[in-house]
């Protein structure tokens, strides 16, 4: 969905929250608890939300795998080469925008600022290497993989988390059937 529609259907539900509080505080008292509560369980079995509305049929495992082995075939490679140019200069920006800032937007600014900067700083002085060694035709090659296969490395770290944690939750529910019921209800 847009971020319009997104926006409309988060302030029909502050108003209808606003409403609840108004008319029936109790019933809203008994709903953030019982939110706190699914919140606790999912926490201990270490379940999301959206894991209890996917249904694992063949298809949907299959398709899951299929998924999963493109991710792992073709963009892991990808996202390792992302991973040993951006490396240093993703960790340098991490660590000083972490102790630069005071709250999370500085921390945000700080990251964008510094990232910038160290980030066309080492591709910049990886270029001029590759061009000294190999010629600007190389090196203008080199260069051009370098954004996108940064972009990779952070997609298949963030996948690799998915997908591990869609595992370990595919065969807890497996091995206790009732658990999905018990967190759904």
């Amino acid at each position: 969905r847009n971020l319009n529609q997104r926006f409309r259907a988060l302030q029909k539900l502050s108003d209808a929250l606003t409403r609840l509080r108004e008319r029936d505080p109790e019933a809203l008292a008994r709903m953030a608890r019982r939110l706190r509560q699914f919140e606790q369980l999912c926490g201990r079995y270490g379940v999301r939300d959206y894991q209890l509305t996917i249904t694992n049929t063949p298809r949907t495992v299959a398709r899951f795998v299929a998924r999963s082995l493109v991710i792992l075939l073709l963009l892991l490679p990808v996202g390792m080469w992302g991973l040993v140019n951006s490396l240093v200069p993703y960790g340098l920006t991490g660590l000083l925008a972490e102790r630069m800032a005071h709250d999370r937007y500085q921390y945000d600014t700080a990251k964008v600022g510094l990232g910038l900067g160290f980030f066309a700083l080492f591709w910049g002085v990886q270029t001029a290497m590759v061009q000294s060694w190999w010629g600007w035709p190389l090196a203008l090659g080199y260069l051009a993989t370098l954004p996108p296969a940064a972009g990779i490395a952070l997609f298949v770290q963030r996948e690799r988390r998915r997908i591990q944690e869609n595992i370990r939750t595919f065969f807890r529910f497996l091995r206790h059937r009732r658990l999905r019921d018990v967190l759904a209800a």
